[in-house]
């Protein structure tokens, strides 16, 4: 409050000192040799204590050359100043009435109240002493009021966003408008997404505790990593240095790899765990973990946002600094470890509020409103008008005081006040707007236009994508035909996903890996054990049981009796094959049988169960035809069959042949040159869409998104199944051809 009157003192050109307008805690420092005590000192000092000896506790604080508001105004002994002015008060404790009769017994002193049922005692008091009584009966601001009702708070908040921009765009200084909430939550961080969104600058006038930022939130981060092992969370923080950038994410992914095995542990310099020393020497120890946050690099042209995220870290660092000299105060001078300094200093970081300065001129002010008791503004929204939140129902009889605020927060704008609400909450359901919106009558119903911003976006387009893929394999086109973002992500962008935790490594993928490998070597267990070392997988009870599954599995298929034919197999064959100047398919075909009549049956194995295998079938995979093309032109054998064999639950058998004699499994065909055909022709349309930067979210199989690695940057969870895009044309799915 008492920087704001500074400011609009200054704009009206009123000559006074700025170091003349005080808050009553600071007015009294001269008067007093006890300086004010952190709430967390007090806390720290009375956890324990008995409650009936509060003069043992005002006797601790006193040893410490701080005492509590009530004690100081108590022993405060005001020395003539000149008139004082006290503005801003809702009322006065029995502390502050003592404390102006001894000022007023040495100056001229004028206080304002407001005409409330709180402030009537108090009132009563002043008058007794001897103050003068002198009632303003008229507000001297008289402004136009508007309601309007959205759908929901996401949407209200917006409208204010929105209207804003509307008055900024006639003119209108940002400053000159503010948006008064009840309490903090829950608008303060709504509308603090939707002004970033809409590039609108603001001042929200709430603190949070100094443990909440995330430079303090790093700091006891590395702490608390020398027990819990869990430096890779902090190394991705972007007040690491490294978070968020490549570097950070090279890091991450290899310790990540490294794990189990000590990896993710880092100590802290300098910290010791079993050391004993005395809180003075814990304090200065602990001081120098500042140092294991960068200084920012400091140049020309810095963003206005980096800056203000700049002079947050350092205004939280110091405060860490006091945070830890007062929890230093709190201990005897006696040695002692970490583990009793520091549950200490995390329960002051919690206490202590943490007060950011904020220089910034034209900004929209967003305040509670006992903070807007002494604003004036030429425009002002007032918020969340809807039963429950304004007015709240907590107290015995809130109908006064709500009522008082009501109307305090609906006279602080001189041209326009636009009072909102929500029709419906966050689960959808009705809520009823606030009974203090009974008279303003029927609410409006807005439709607001953004104005235009003119913003110069980098240019995403890919010009040339031919040296990109000039190879493609069987699964990279049916990961196209399925999504081309997905496509986009995973081969174009070589976008990779965080490497699993441990005990989450041996999925599905690395099981049929171990398998393919295990039937081509013809070695479960070697293999197995392998493949564990090779990704860190401990052993574990799960690992155990999966080794036994696929044990099970590999005896079965090796027992299996149902394959006929018993032609010489060839295991794990490479082939490239070449459809057109610009494209070559590669890939890896799991077992080829060649018959007699240089005949070609392809096996390709999936651990999958015989259902799963079905559907393959049934949606005629392009990777059918490209390996038996493979067969033809690479291994030039004449292709006589393609075949999936499901290795999970039991041994299956499906697929196509051209009625090979004994060969009762599958679907028998005259000729597989049809299946061959479609998967060319569509392996060549997919690469021109590839080629033309096609990148699109349009999965064909919904339900397939939620195993995509890429779901979280498509935000395909946002588009109903209902809203979804038709492909463009040109673009072909499976069996177009």
């Amino acid at each position: 409050m008492a920087e704001h009157l500074r400011n609009e003192l200054a704009r009206a050109s009123v000559p006074i000192r700025p170091n003349r307008i005080l808050t009553l805690a600071k007015f009294i420092e001269p008067f007093t040799p006890l300086a004010q005590a952190p709430d967390s000192l007090v806390h720290l000092l009375t956890a324990g204590q008995v409650p009936d000896l509060p003069s043992k506790i005002e006797n601790q604080l006193a040893q410490r050359g701080v005492a509590l508001r009530e004690q100081r105004l108590r022993i405060a002994q005001p020395i003539p100043q000149g008139p004082t002015i006290l503005d801003g008060f809702f009322t006065l404790t029995p502390a502050e009435l003592d404390f102006l009769e001894k000022l007023a017994g040495q100056t001229e002193v004028t206080i304002t109240l407001p005409d409330w049922p709180g402030s009537a005692s108090a009132c009563e008091h002043l008058r007794t002493i001897g103050f003068t009584e002198q009632r303003l009966n008229a507000t001297h601001r008289h402004s136009t009021r508007e309601v309007f009702a959205a759908l929901s708070l996401e949407q209200e908040v917006e409208q204010i966003a929105l209207r804003i921009l509307e008055h900024s765009a006639k003119g209108r200084e940002f400053r000159e408008m503010g948006v008064l909430l009840r309490v903090r939550d829950p608008y303060a961080s709504a509308l603090e997404s939707a002004f970033a969104r809409l590039a609108i600058p603001a001042r929200f006038h709430f603190t949070d505790a100094v443990a909440a930022h995330p430079a303090i939130q790093y700091l006891t981060g590395l702490i608390r990593a020398r027990k819990e092992t869990d430096y890779l969370t902090l190394l991705r923080m972007p007040i690491s240095g490294l978070g968020a950038t490549p570097e950070g994410d090279r890091q991450d992914f290899e310790m990540r790899k490294a794990l189990p095995g000590g990896a993710g542990s880092r100590p802290v310099p300098g910290i010791t765990e079993t050391d004993l020393l005395s809180p003075s020497e814990w304090c200065s120890r602990l001081k120098t973990l500042r140092s294991q946050i960068p200084l920012p690099e400091i140049t020309d042209q810095i963003d206005r946002d980096q800056l203000i995220i700049w002079r947050s870290t350092a205004a939280a660092l110091n405060a860490f600094d006091r945070t830890l000299d007062t929890t230093a105060q709190a201990f005897d001078d006696e040695k002692i470890d970490l583990a009793t300094f520091w549950p200490s200093v995390e329960t002051t970081l919690s206490i202590e509020k943490l007060r950011v300065p904020d220089r910034r001129r034209n900004v929209v002010n967003v305040l509670d409103i006992y903070e807007a008791r002494q604003w004036e503004l030429p425009i002002a929204f007032v918020c969340g008008l809807n039963e429950r939140h304004f007015p709240q129902y907590h107290r015995e009889d809130p109908h006064q005081e709500e009522r008082f605020l009501f109307e305090l927060a609906t006279t602080r704008a001189t041209e326009e006040t636009i009072l909102s609400y929500a029709r419906f909450n966050e689960k959808g359901d009705p809520q009823l707007r606030s009974f203090f919106l009974a008279e303003e009558g029927q609410p409006s119903n807005p439709t607001r236009i953004l104005p235009k911003i003119v913003r110069h976006a980098p240019d995403l387009s890919i010009p040339n994508l031919q040296p990109h893929h000039p190879k493609l394999t069987p699964t990279s086109i049916e990961t196209f035909l399925q999504c081309p973002f997905q496509f986009f992500a995973q081969r174009t962008l070589k976008l990779r996903k965080r490497p699993d935790k441990p005990r989450d490594r041996l999925n599905a993928l690395v099981q049929g890996s171990i398998l393919h490998r295990a039937l081509a070597e013809g070695e479960l267990d070697r293999v197995f054990e392998e493949e564990c070392q090779k990704n860190n997988i401990p052993k574990t009870y799960r690992t155990e049981a999966v080794r036994l599954e696929l044990k099970r599995h590999f005896d079965a298929f090796q027992s299996n009796e149902n394959w006929p034919l018993n032609w010489p197999s060839q295991t794990e064959q490479q082939f490239e094959v070449a459809l057109t100047p610009e494209l070559s398919i590669r890939g890896r075909i799991d077992r080829l049988d060649v018959g007699p009549n240089n005949e070609a049956i392809v096996i390709d194995y999936k651990y999958s169960a015989a259902a799963k295998i079905r559907e393959r079938i049934e949606s005629d995979p392009v990777q059918a035809g490209l390996y038996l093309l493979a067969a033809e032109r690479v291994f030039n054998l004449n292709p006589a069959g393609m075949f999936y064999c499901g290795l999970r639950q039991s041994v299956s058998w499906e697929g196509w042949h051209t009625n090979i004699p004994g060969l009762k499994l599958g679907e028998a065909r005259s000729s597989l040159k049809e299946l061959i055909e479609s998967a060319e022709q569509t392996a060549i349309a997919v690469h021109k869409l590839i080629l033309s930067g096609n990148k699109e979210v349009q999965p064909a199989d919904r339900n397939k998104c939620r195993y995509c690695d890429f779901n979280a940057i498509c935000r395909i969870e946002s588009i109903s199944a209902g809203s979804m895009e038709p492909r463009p044309a040109g673009a072909v799915s499976r069996g177009d051809a």
